[in-house]
Formats: structure tokens, C-alpha cells, sequence
């Protein structure tokens, strides 16, 4: 619908059911919008708006107006003037604007906007009014209603319901200084008021906030618990009234006294803001915060708690200036913020942080959290288990009573833990510390490792140095002049009864100590060494050191502990006891000892100590007094103190039970294995040497040159390393020089080391490694391992199934009889099978394998690997690389892996499996299968056939080859006999070698490469671009389809485009070249060729030899070549050159270009329009085509006196053979009688034939020479 506009007069303007768009003009007009969401503007003038159904826009516009909404959501605005606005039903927007409006929003949900003096009315629903500038009268109505005064001097009446009341405006929240009159009205109302202002709450339980910042020319003072039970209190120019509770009190900037309440049942507390001022703030019996501000303020808690609501109870922060806290009977949280405060604990548990300043803090009854802060504080725990923390400054703390935990933390502090068991980490600076009676712990912290305390002393109690939290390594040490002080870094400790290291290396050495000590090495490889006390050492994790001494207590804990115990012949015994704890433990001795660790004892004369759970046992063998060591179930090594070890005697050692190391001294020793698998080695000297039950080992590893030792001898024997006894061993080491080890007939184990050794194992299942240097190892009899080391070795298994491995180095490998494993592993190998049925496997590097007779099983694995099958039913692998594999004779399956392998069947039915790579597959005489693999190209190949072989790609199943039946697959290339052979390809790209023979070949689809080799070959390349080499002798190539290549090499061969454009060379013999459809390249190489472009643009090249070229049909592009050819051009425009030699060139049909070239050549331009160019030499324009305007050739290079034109008298008729009657010839424009029949104009050049010279008919032009050249009667001729 059009807009509806007014005029300039009083109109009656009336809105449709659509939505309309109201202009009123100028006047005082009447409007009602009616049904639809519209837009109504009254504009100039008093003007009554009502708007009806819909959500409308109404605007009075200027003048004193009257506007109702009625239903809908509307938009009012009053716009200037005193103006009248009801919103009625609907969630409507009302704004007064300018001017002193009267505003109801009657029913539902209204936000009202008032400036100036206005009178705001929401009536019914939830309503939000604001009265921004002006002295306004607002009342709220029924329901929840928002109501701000805003600037000037209001009466804001909340009404019915739980509202929202304030004088203030939302942009100036807390500034308006005006003095409002605030009224609750019904229900649970909050208002917020400032100074100055009159308030009542009304009915219901109204909770009251106060902000006083503003306004206020000096401080308050007010019990504001007066307000309980209606009371009325004047605070400020405020008077208070109907308030059952003051939420939030922010005071003046003045020095104020306020005791804040009341607070109903269920209710936290209240908020106290001092700003200013020195206040005196008394909180309520809730959970309250309170703030002092800037002054020197006096805040107490008033000892509330509600856990359901505040568990931490009140919080009080004295801000700025020297501020004494009272907490108050609760938990609290007390703080002093800047300045020298005091702050008095409670009964219960409080958080007291003094912050800045040089504050005392005392905790009174309860468990409290005290933290110092900054400055030099006063800080005294009084009861409870407190936690106190000094933080900054020098500071003097006092634990008092409980367990405490005290953190000096930076600064010169002095500290007294007081009575109970207390944790004191002194922190930085010099401090001076007293833990007082109980039980107490020094834990400094791990900053403060390497501060300098003043005095630490634990008092009464047993008392702890606790170092856990360093992880640097600590050294623990006691001094001669104070023997019972501990110093560790710059610290002195007196009164310590227990110390625990750090998680580094620490040491501890307390010589000196006599009155004994507690230590715990915690983590870390810690070092220890008691004093003349006995004291108690726990090693726990790490792999510790201890020094032992008489009457001490070593638990070596985790780790693997390293003790050293010593003795003196003729003391008095002394108790002691060690223990290696887990982990792999070392007992050290000085002096020959009698240890049994079955017994748990060790005894040196009259001292006897009790030892347990030692791994390790280094005896001393010395002085000439032989230490015994007995050994228990467990597995033990029993070795000599390499400090203690001077040759004067042995040592006996028995293992008992377990598997034992016995490691011998340089004298006689006396080594007893006993139960288990045992080592011994007895070093230098003559030893005995007995393995006991079990499979022991005999080591001559440190011997200082090559042993030679025989395990069949059960004598006494000169090994080289002494003449030994040795009884019940079963493998022996050998040194790192050349040796000679042989076992017996059991299962030996032999173990060479470094140097060329020997080593035989004779019968028995053996274990023979050489390790390094170049050795012999001969199996033997038996089931042997055998392992060759390092270097190029020599390995033969000799009889029984061996295991051998090469190991490193190039090395040779046999295995002899029995089904042996052999692997050569690193190193270029030669390996051989033997007799039986054996494994190879090369291993790394080239190899070379040979499986000799029965059915063997090579692998080649790694490198360029020759593998050889020999007699048998060999199964080949080759691996990775280009490898070479022989089957040899036997049934062979050969698998060539990756690589470009080949692979060779020899006789038999061999299976022959190419796999991935190029590969190159033989199978020699036979029925065998031939598989090239399902990646790369692959060749079979028939080569060494005796006979001619037939081969169809194509067929999946076994075929009669001639040279067996085989069955090929997945092979792209075949390479034929020396005879006459048929070789066929699939529809895959092929390659077909026939070598000798005369040959038939096929490519069927795919582009192929096709050799016919020697013999006279027939090669059909079929569909696809193929290549094709005739070879040898006198061939036929036939490409068929596609753009094929061919070359008939050698030979007088025949090749045969046909379809596709194909490039075919005859190269040497007298070839015949058909090029066949499209366009072809034909080359006859040397030789006198024929070829025939035939259909299509082809290009002939003659080459050598008497060639005849024959473009036939398309644009040929022809070149005699070298010697006299025939240059033929055919149906289309050609292009023809001679080259040298004196060739006959014939245009035929089309517009050709004829090039004689170099020679004497004839040039027969033929139908059409040709261009002729003789060249070098004396050449002959010939002419025999039937004459006509479409039949004139240009000859470009007429030499008068040494070319000539030729002129077919079957066509020029008249003339008389041989040279050209001179009366037959005019030069001029035309005949000038009956004989001029031979017309030459040297105007235009043109060269005319006259029938009837000048008779009735015209003459015809059938050549164009160049103008103005002297042409004579003698440079024709008549043929």
C-alpha cells in the first residue's frame, strides 16, 4: 500500500490491516494505524497516535503529544514536547525524548526512557525505566522492574513486586549526588542508594547497598545493625529505613566508624569499602570482606563462618597504611597490604600474610597458614600446627606450640621452632636457627643449597638433616675439632642425630663422629665412611659406595653397592654387619678373609662381621695368607682385589651352587665350579682347575700370549699360561692371540678371540665361534655351531647337520657331509654345500655359492651373488642385486627376488621365477616353467636350444617348445635358437630376438621390437608402433599397423609399411620398400632399392645405389641420392630432387617441383603444372602429356648451348625426329607462316607448340622459360 501523507492542517489519518507507513504533516492530527506492523510519525503539532494490532513504530514528532500502542510490540517515542505515551499490552519500548512527558507502560514487558521532568509509569510486567536527565516521578508497577532515577532529584517508586531500585543512572552508577527518594514498595526489593538519600524499604526483605564515594564532605559513623527490626538509621544525609540488609557499604574518603549489619538467616555477610581515611570497620557475625583503604584502619571480622556458603571464612585486607586486624573466633583470611601492620589470629585456622611492611603477626589457636611477606616481620605461630613463612626481610619467627612447618625464606633470619616435632627450612641469608625440644627436620630447601647459615641446632629430640630436595651432589663430612657437628656446604649443624642425603652423588664421611649416626643416602651414587660410633647406613636407590669399620650397620638398598670391609689380625672382634640390599653388590676385602656366603659370615682373625646378599666377592691375595670364599645357591663371581693381588699365594675358591664366576689370582689357585654352569679362570700360575656338574667354561682371556689347550687331557698340561689341571670343563676361551683349542668328545663350546686361531671340536655337538683374525675351524664330528668372527676365516662343519655362519670378513665355508645351514653373512663368500641336502645363504656382499650334490637350498640375499644348484633338486633364491643363478642338474625351482637377475635352468624341469627386475630366464633342456615376475622386463631365452623352437606369448599353458614343453608367463621378451625358429608375442610391448635361422616371427599387439638376426627372416610387427631389424641376409619386414620403425640391415630385404606412419631404412642390399598408407619415411640405404610410397604424403630418400623411387599417390617428397636413379612422383603435387648422378625424374600427375641436381638428368615434369629445375649438368626437359592451360611447366634454369628440351612427337605432331628444323622455329610472339610450329617468346619466355603454324589455330603454350635467353632451333630435339 502507498504511503499515507498529510497535509499541513489538522488531518484524520486511518492505517489499513497491511503494514503501513503514517506521515501526519504539519497540524494537530488524529492517527490510527489499525491492523499490520507500522510505521506512524505525527510530525508538527499536538497529535493523538494510536496504533492498534501489529508491532508499530510510533513517533510523535514536535508539539505536546498522545500516543497509546495498544497491542502489539511497539516503539514509542515522544520526540519534543510534553508528551503523553502508554504503552498498553505488548512488550513495548517507550521513549519520552525531550520535554516533561507522562509515560505508562501498562501491561507485559516495557522499557521506558524518560528526559526531563517526567512522570515514568510501567504499570503491569516486567518493566525497565529510566528516567536519565530531569526531577522524575517513576513507579514500577507490578512485577520485577528495573528503575534508575538517572540525574536530578527523583521519586522512585518500585511498587508491587521484587524490583531493582536506584537513583543513580546505569552511565553514572554511584555518582549522582542528588538527594533521591527511594521506595521499595512490596516484595523482596535491592536498592541502591547514595548520600543524601531517603529510603524505605517497604515490605518484604529488601537489601540495601551504599555507595558514599561521592558526595560525602566528611566521614560517617553508623551502626547500621540499628536497621533490625524496621529501625531507622542516619548515615551521611542518608536516612534508612525498612532494610533488613546491607549487602555492600562503600564509605567516604574520610575517617569512618561503621558496624555493619544486620544480615538475615541464610545470608553470607557484607562488604566493607573504606577507601580514605583512618576507619574503624566492625564486620558482621556472616562471612564478610573487608577493605580499609589508604589510612591507618582498625578492621574486625566479627568472627563469622558459614561453610555451606564461605568455608574460608572472612576475608580482611588492610590495604594501604599501618592497619591492625582483628580476625576475629574463625578460620579467616587476614592481610595487611602495605604498611607496618599487626594482625591477630583467631581461634581457628586463618590465612595471616603480613605483605609489605615490617608487620607482626601472631596465629593464636588454630592450625594457621602465616606468611610474612616483605620487610622485617614478627611472626609468632602460638598454637596449632602452623605454617609459616617469612618470605622477605629479616625476619624473627617463633613456631610456639604444635608441629610446625617454618620457611625462613630470604633475609638473615631468626628462628625458634618452640616445642612438637617441626619442618624448618631456614631459606637464604645467615640464619640462626633453634628447633627447640621434639622430634624436628631441617629440610633446607633446594635454593638455598650453598647459603651460609649462622647456627643450626637441633636441640632436644632426635633431630633430622634433611636434604632430599637437593639434586646436586652434597659433601657430608664431621671435623676433629667439633666431631659431632655436621657440615655440609657452609652450613654447621649441631645436634643431629639423622641425616638424609640429596638425589645426587652425595658423601658422607664421619670419621670423626663418636657419639653415632643415622644416614640415608636417598637417590644418587653415594659415598659413605663412619666414625668410631656405630652408625647405621641405608644406601637406598643408587649404586653405593661404603667404607666398612667395626660396630657399623651398611644396607646397600637399591642399586649395585660397592662395600669395602676391612680387617687387622689380632684386634678385638667388633659386631658388625653389611648388607648388599638389591642390585648387583661388591664385598671388597684387605686381608685374607674366610667368607661363606652360605653362613652369611666373613672372618680375618678374631673379626667377624655379618655379610649377606653379595653378588661379587673380591678377595685379597696377599701377604702370603690364602683367603678362602665359599659360595652359596645363588649366582656368584668371586674375584681378587686388584690392590691386594701380589703373586706370594693363590686362593680358594668354591662356587657350591649357581652359576658362579671364579676368576683366580697370579699365584696357584685352587677354582672349584660345584653345581650350575660355571666360569674359571685362573690366571697366571699353576691352577686346578675344576668345572664341577654343570657346563663350564675354562677362559684364558688374559693371557698375555697364545694358549694351546686340549680338553681330552685329563693330565696337567702346559697351556702356555701355566701348566694347568683341568677337570669337568666343557668350554674354553682363549686369549687375544693365535691359539690352539680342541675339545672332547662331548658338546664343547670354543671361543677364539682375537688372533689366528685353530680350533677343532672334535665328536660332540659343538659351539665354535673364532671371533676376530683369520681362523681354522673344523667341526668335525657331530652337530656343530659354528661361527667364523671377524676377518676371512676358514670353516668346514666336516661330518654331522652343521650351523655356520661366516659372521664378518670374506670367508670360505664348506659344509661336508650332512644336511648343513651355512650362512656367510658379511663379506664376499664362497660358500660350498657338500654332500647331502644342504642350506646356503650368502648373507651381505658378492657371493659365490655352490650346493654340490642333493637337494640344496641357496639364498644369495644381499649383493651381486653367484649361485650355483650342482647335482639335485635345488631350490634358488637370489635376493636383492643383480644376481647369477645356474640350477645345474635336477628338477630346480629358482626364484630371482629384486634385482635384474639371470637365471639359468641347465637340465631338468626346473620352475624358473624372475620376480621383480629385469630378467633374463634360461631353461635349458627340459619341461620347464618360465615366470619373468609381475614387474620389469623380462626375457626368455632360447639360446642354447639344439634345435629350432616354436614360442607363442600368448598361451598361458605348457607348450611344445621343441626344447621342451614349457609354460611361460609374465615374459615380454624372447630370445631364439640358432636355428630356424617361430617366436609370437602377446599383446603386451615385446622384444623378439631371432638370432640364426631363418626365422618367423610375430608381435601381435603392443609396441614390439622384433630382430630377425641372420638367416632370411619373415618379421610381421602387427598393430602397435613396433621396431623391426631384418639382421642378416635377405628378409621380409612387414610392420601392419601403426607408425612402425624398421631397418632391413644386411641383405636384399623386403620391407612392407602398411598402415601407420612408418619409417622404413633397407640400409645395405638391393631392397624392395613399400611405405603403404599414411605418411611414411622410406630410405633405401645402399644398394639399388625400389620402394613405393603408395597412399599418403611420404618422403623417399634413394640413398646409394641405382635406386627406383615410385612416390605413387599423396605429396610425395622424393631423393634419388647418390649414382643414376628413378625419381617417379605419381598422383599428387611431389617434390623431387636427383641429387647427384644423371637421373630420370617423373613428375606424373600433379603440380610437382622436379630438382635434377647434380649430373646429367632428364626431367619430365608430366600432367600439370610443374616447376623444373635441372641443376648442375646437361639436362633434358622432356615433354609428352597432352597439351592444355592447366598443363604448362616452368622451366627455371635453361642453359642455351647445354641443356635441351625434348619433345614427344606423338604429341607434337608435325615435327620431324632428331634436332629441330630451324624452319620449325620462331622466336616472337606468334607464327609468321605454315612451318613455325616451335614458338618462343623472349618477352614473356614463354615456349609454344603451333599445330598449323599460321593457320586457323592457336598456338599452345606448354612450357615458360626464362625471358630474353638466346634459344636456338639446336637446343631442341624431337623424340
Amino acid at each position: 500500500m502507498p504511503d499515507i501523507i498529510g497535509t499541513n492542517g489538522n488531518d484524520y489519518l486511518q492505517g489499513s490491516e497491511s503494514n503501513d507507513r503514517i506521515l501526519g504533516g504539519d497540524g494537530n492530527d488524529t492517527i490510527f494505524a489499525y491492523g499490520g506492523d507500522d510505521e506512524v510519525l505525527g510530525e508538527a503539532g499536538n497529535d493523538y497516535i494510536v496504533g492498534g494490532g501489529g508491532a508499530d513504530t510510533l513517533a510523535g514528532g514536535e508539539g505536546d503529544d498522545e500516543v497509546a500502542g495498544l497491542e502489539g510490540d511497539d516503539v514509542i517515542r515522544g520526540d519534543g514536547g510534553a508528551d503523553t505515551l502508554r504503552g498498553e499490552r505488548g512488550h513495548d519500548q517507550i521513549e519520552g525524548g525531550d520535554g516533561d512527558d507522562r509515560i505508562e507502560g501498562d501491561g507485559f514487558v516495557s522499557s521506558i526512557y524518560g528526559d526531563g521532568n517526567d512522570q515514568l509509569t510501567g504499570g503491569a510486567g516486567n518493566d525497565s525505566i529510566r528516567g536519565a536527565g530531569g526531577d522524575d516521578t517513576i513507579s514500577g508497577g507490578a512485577d520485577f522492574d528495573q528503575l534508575y532515577g538517572g540525574a536530578g532529584r527523583d521519586h522512585v517508586d518500585g511498587g508491587d513486586g521484587d524490583d531493582f531500585v536506584t537513583g543513580f543512572g546505569e552511565e553514572s552508577y554511584g555518582f549522582d549526588v542528588d538527594a533521591d527518594v527511594l521506595l521499595g514498595g512490596q516484595g523482596n526489593d535491592r536498592i541502591s542508594a547514595g548520600y543524601r538519600d531517603t529510603v524505605d524499604g517497604g515490605t518484604g526483605t529488601d537489601t540495601l547497598f551504599l555507595s558514599f564515594y561521592s558526595g560525602a564532605t566528611a566521614g560517617v559513623v553508623a551502626d547500621l545493625r540499628q536497621l533490625a527490626n524496621n529501625g531507622t538509621v542516619t548515615i551521611g544525609g542518608a536516612t534508612l529505613t525498612g532494610i533488613e540488609y546491607v549487602g555492600y557499604i562503600s564509605l567516604t574518603q574520610f575517617d569512618d566508624t561503621v558496624v555493619a549489619g544486620p544480615i538475615p538467616p541464610g545470608v553470607g555477610g557484607v562488604e566493607l569499602s573504606g577507601w580514605g581515611g583512618n576507619d574503624d570497620l566492625t564486620g558482621t557475625a556472616g562471612v564478610d570482606n573487608i577493605y580499609g583503604g589508604d589510612g591507618d584502619d582498625v578492621l574486625r571480622g566479627g568472627g563469622g563462618s558459614n561453610p555451606a556458603i564461605y568455608p574460608s571464612g572472612d576475608r580482611l585486607r588492610g590495604e594501604a597504611g599501618n592497619d591492625t586486624i582483628y580476625i576475629g573466633a574463625d578460620g579467616a583470611d587476614g592481610s595487611g597490604g602495605l604498611g607496618d601492620d599487626i594482625v591477630y589470629g583467631g581461634d581457628g585456622g586463618d590465612e595471616i600474610r603480613g605483605d609489605a611492611g615490617a608487620d607482626k603477626l601472631y596465629g593464636g589457636g588454630g592450625n594457621d597458614g602465616m606468611d610474612g611477606g616483605d620487610g622485617a616481620d614478627l611472626i609468632h605461630g602460638d598454637q596449632g600446627d602452623d605454617v609459616i613463612s617469612g618470605y622477605g626481610g629479616d625476619d624473627a619467627i617463633i613456631g610456639g606450640d604444635g608441629n610446625d612447618t617454618i620457611y625462613g625464606g630470604e633475609g638473615n633470619d631468626i628462628i625458634d621452632g618452640g616445642s612438637g616435632n617441626d619442618v624448618i627450612d631456614a631459606g637464604f641469608g645467615q640464619d640462626q636457627v633453634q628447633a627447640g625440644s621434639g622430634d624436628d627436620t631441617f629440610r633446607p630447601s633446594v635454593l638455598s643449597t650453598g647459603y651460609p647459615v649462622s647456627t643450626l641446632d637441633g636441640g632436644e629430640g632426635r633431630d633430622t638433616l634433611d636434604y632430599r630436595l637437593a639434586w646436586s651432589s652434597l659433601y657430608f663430612r664431621s671435623s676433629a675439632e667439633e666431631p659431632n657437628v655436621v657440615f655440609v656446604l657452609d652450613n654447621r649443624v649441631q645436634g643431629i642425630e639423622r641425616v638424609i642425603g640429596g638425589f645426587g652423588g652425595d658423601i658422607f664421611s664421619f670419621v670423626y663422629f663418636t657419639n653415632g649416626v643415622e644416614v640415608h643416602g636417598a637417590g644418587g651414587d653415594d659415598s659413605f665412611n663412619g666414625g668410631s660410633g656405630a652408625d647405621t647406613f641405608f644406601g637406598e636407590w643408587g649404586s653405593d659406595t661404603g667404607f666398612v669399620s667395626g660396630g657399623d650397620f651398611f644396607d646397600g638398598g637399591e642399586g649395585d653397592d660397592d662395600f669395602f670391609v676391612s680387617g687387622v689380625f689380632g684386634v678385638p672382634a667388633v659386631a658388625g654387619a653389611v648388607h648388599g640390599g638389591d642390585g648387583q653388590d661388591v664385598l671388597r676385602l684387605n686381608i685374607a678373609f674366610t667368607v661363606d656366603l652360605e653362613a652369611g659370615t666373613a672372618i680375618a682373625g678374631s673379626a667377624t662381621y655379618a655379610v649377606s646378599s653379595f653378588e661379587t666377592v673380591l678377595a685379597a691375595a696377599n701377604l702370603g695368607y690364602r683367603t678362602t670364599v665359599l659360595g652359596s645357591a645363588a649366582a656368584e663371581t668371586f674375584s681378587i682385589n686388584p690392590l691386594f693381588n701380589d703373586g706370594s699365594v693363590g686362593v680358594t675358591f668354591d662356587g657350591r651352587g649357581g652359576n658362579d664366576n671364579l676368576l683366580g689370582s697370579r699365584g696357584a689357585d685352587r677354582l672349584t665350579g660345584g653345581e650350575g654352569n660355571d666360569l674359571l679362570l685362573g690366571g697366571a700360575g699353576d691352577d686346578d682347575l675344576d668345572g664341577g656338574t654343570g657346563f663350564d667354561t675354562v677362559s684364558y682371556d688374559d693371557a698375555a700370549n697364545g694358549v694351546s689347550v686340549d680338553l681330552l687331557r685329563q693330565e696337567r698340561q702346559n697351556t702356555g699360561w701355566g701348566a694347568d689341571l683341568i677337570v669337568a670343563a666343557e668350554a674354553l676361551v682363549g686369549s687375544s692371540f693365535a691359539d690352539l683349542l680342541i675339545g672332547d668328545d662331548n658338546a664343547n663350546g670354543l671361543l677364539g678371540g682375537a688372533g689366528d686361531d685353530v680350533m677343532g671340536g672334535r665328536a660332540g655337538d659343538d659351539r665354535i665361534e673364532g671371533g676376530a683374525g683369520a681362523d681354522s675351524l673344523y667341526g668335525d664330528s657331530g652337530n656343530d655351531l659354528i661361527l667364523g668372527g671377524a676377518d676371512n676365516d676358514f670353516i668346514m662343519g666336516v661330518d654331522g647337520d652343521d650351523v655356520v655362519g661366516g659372521e664378518g670378513g670374506d670367508d670360505r665355508i664348506e659344509g661336508g657331509s650332512g644336511n648343513d645351514a651355512l650362512y656367510g653373512d658379511a663379506g664376499a663368500d664362497f660358500i660350498i654345500g657338500g654332500a647331502d641336502n644342504d642350506l646356503l645363504h650368502g648373507g651381505d656382499g658378492d657371493d659365490v655359492m655352490g650346493g654340490e650334490s642333493g637337494d640344496d637350498r641357496l639364498e644369495g640375499a644381499n649383493g651381486r651373488d653367484r649361485l650355483y644348484g650342482d647335482a639335485g633338486n635345488d631350490f634358488i633364491i637370489g635376493g636383492t642385486d643383480d644376481d647369477f643363478q645356474h640350477g645345474g642338474d635336477g628338477n630346480d625351482i629358482m626364484g630371482g627376488e629384486s634385482g635384474n637377475d639371470q637365471l639359468e635352468g641347465a637340465d631338468g624341469n626346473d620352475a624358473i621365477y624372475g620376480d621383480d627386475g629385469n630378467d633374463l630366464l634360461i631353461g635349458g633342456l627340459g619341461d620347464d616353467i618360465l615366470h619373468g615376475g609381475f614387474g620389469g622386463f623380462d626375457i626368455a631365452s632360447y639360446a642354447d636350444a639344439r634345435n629350432g623352437v616354436s614360442i607363442d606369448l600368448l598361451r598361458r599353458d605348457r607348450q611344445q617348445t621343441f626344447w621342451g614343453a614349457d609354460q611361460i608367463a609374465e615374459v615380454e621378451a624372447l630370445v631364439g635358437s640358432s636355428f630356424a625358429d617361430l617366436l609370437i608375442g602377446d599383446d603386451g610391448v615385446n622384444t623378439l630376438i631371432g638370432a640364426a635361422g631363418g626365422d618367423v616371427m610375430g608381435g601381435r599387439s603392443g609396441d614390439d621390437r622384433l630382430e630377425g638376426g641372420q638367416g632370411d627372416d619373415r618379421l610381421y610387427g602387427d598393430s602397435g608402433n613396433d621396431f623391426i631389424i631384418g639382421g642378416a641376409d635377405n628378409d621380409l619386414l612387414h610392420g601392419g599397423d601403426g607408425d612402425d620403425v624398421m631397418g632391413g640391415e644386411s641383405g636384399d630385404d623386403r620391407l612392407e609399411g602398411a598402415g601407420g606412419q612408418d619409417r622404413l631404412y633397407g640400409d645395405s642390399g638391393n631392397d624392395f620398400i613399400i611405405g603403404g598408407a599414411d605418411n611414411d619415411l622410406l630410405h633405401g640405404g645402399d644398394g639399388d632399392d625400389i620402394m613405393g610410397g603408395e597412399s599418403g604424403d611420404d618422403r623417399l630418400e634413394g640413398a646409394n645405389g641405382r635406386d627406383r623411387l615410385y612416390g605413387d599417390a599423396g605429396n610425395d617428397f622424393i631423393i634419388g641420392g647418390s649414382d643414376n636413379d628413378l625419381v617417379h612422383g605419381g598422383d599428387g603435387d611431389d617434390v623431387m630432387g636427383g641429387e647427384d648422378g644423371d637421373d630420370r625424374l617423373e613428375g606424373a600427375a600433379g603440380n610437382d617441383q622436379l630438382y635434377g641436381d647434380a649430373g646429367n638428368d632428364t626431367l619430365l615434369g608430366g600432367a600439370g603444372a610443374d616447376s623444373l629445375h635441372g641443376g648442375a649438368g646437361s639436362d633434358t626437359f622432356a615433354f609428352s602429356t597432352s597439351l592444355g592451360g592447366n598443363n604448362v611447366d616452368d622451366v627455371l634454369d635453361f642453359s642455351v648451348g647445354v641443356d635441351r628440351i625434348a619433345l614427344d612427337q606423338s604429341v607434337f605432331t608435325g615435327l620431324n625426329l632428331g634436332s629441330l628444323d630451324a624452319n620449325a622455329f620462331r622466336v616472337g610472339a606468334a607464327a609468321a607462316d605454315a612451318d613455325d610450329r616451335i614458338i618462343y617468346n623472349p618477352e614473356t619466355g614463354a615456349l609454344l607448340f603451333d599445330r598449323d603454324g599460321a593457320g586457323g589455330d592457336d598456338a599452345v603454350q606448354f612450357a615458360a622459360l626464362q625471358p630474353g635467353i638466346s634459344l636456338q632451333n639446336s637446343d631442341i630435339f624431337v623424340i
